[in-house]
């Protein structure tokens, strides 16, 4: 029978974390093991843990890295297939772990799989609408074959709910390191570039949305606009701004339609906030990096 190990990285979470390993203890097919890397957390995060049975790795906050500190973790995993998760994401139902696992199953060479977003209810409507945009209700296989099609959406990924054969996670030495965002996009171009597959799996669902600030939303996009120009050759035909396009017409279009004229106004400045920080972090590395 396969196995899974469940990895949460974790930063004050004892809001969330009692009831997010209760719930995948609750699942359909369970985890084998839960490891929780926790960054220092001052508040009842680790006790809260070990009391649900989480197997606890504690670093030093300043050590936190995406890729590295899932990579401590993931070298310590017994189960076959690894789940990752963040300490935000909450299963939707029982049977999230039970799709997931099933995915691998559905074409070969598929060594990749995450799972469905879907805002939280009391989420602004805009961060419901982005979330059903970017996180559809039909399930999809991609590999270099949609490339030319799909562009960088080829490549996305999400690790907030994603999981991963661990022996092919580990062919390719894990996720880079270190990496300020987006590890998990990466992972998937490079199982891509390797021949193999990653599946969008649209019934393995788990609760994750953020009404985030201006500032929150600048800094995350100065950063990812520095990894795109860092790894610009993992991304073949990875030109974001036509998907991010599309995203902003079919948004804007329901929350006017649904008569929501302040939501689309701020869903306007907040994609401006998102292209500038996007653009200056892209500047930032391309004019820092020669």
């Amino acid at each position: 029978m396969k196995t899974v190990t469940v990895i949460i990285p974790t930063l004050n979470a004892e809001e969330q974390v009692s009831n997010l390993l209760n719930s995948l203890k609750q699942q359909s097919f369970p985890p084998g093991e839960i490891i929780v890397i926790d960054s220092e957390s001052s508040d009842k995060t680790l006790e809260l843990a070990k009391n649900q049975g989480a197997k606890v790795i504690s670093i030093n906050r300043k050590d936190f890295d995406h890729g590295g500190s899932r990579n401590l973790a993931a070298q310590k995993a017994e189960g076959e297939y690894i789940l990752f998760l963040t300490q935000d994401a909450y299963p939707y139902d029982n049977t999230t772990i039970e799709h997931l696992i099933s995915a691998f199953e559905e074409e070969e060479g598929i060594v990749a799989v995450y799972g469905r977003q879907i805002a939280y209810p009391n989420s602004s409507e805009r961060e419901k609408l982005i979330r059903q945009f970017n996180y559809p209700a039909e399930s999809k296989t991609k590999s270099s074959k949609e490339i030319e099609l799909l562009g960088i959406k080829s490549y996305f990924f999400s690790d907030v709910c994603a999981m991963y054969d661990k022996v092919h996670f580990f062919k390719l030495n894990g996720f880079e390191t270190p990496i300020a965002t987006n590890e998990d996009m990466l992972m998937a171009a490079r199982i891509i570039a390797d021949g193999k597959k990653i599946r969008y799996v649209a019934d393995a669902k788990v609760y994750h949305s953020h009404d985030s600030k201006l500032r929150e939303i600048f800094s995350r996009n100065y950063l990812i606009g520095q990894f795109l120009a860092k790894y610009k050759t993992d991304f073949t035909n990875g030109n974001a701004n036509r998907e991010g396009l599309k995203m902003v017409k079919q948004v804007s279009k329901q929350l006017v339609g649904k008569g929501l004229i302040g939501e689309c106004c701020m869903f306007w400045v907040e994609c401006f906030v998102k292209l500038l920080g996007n653009y200056l972090g892209k500047k930032t590395y391309n004019s820092t990096s020669k």
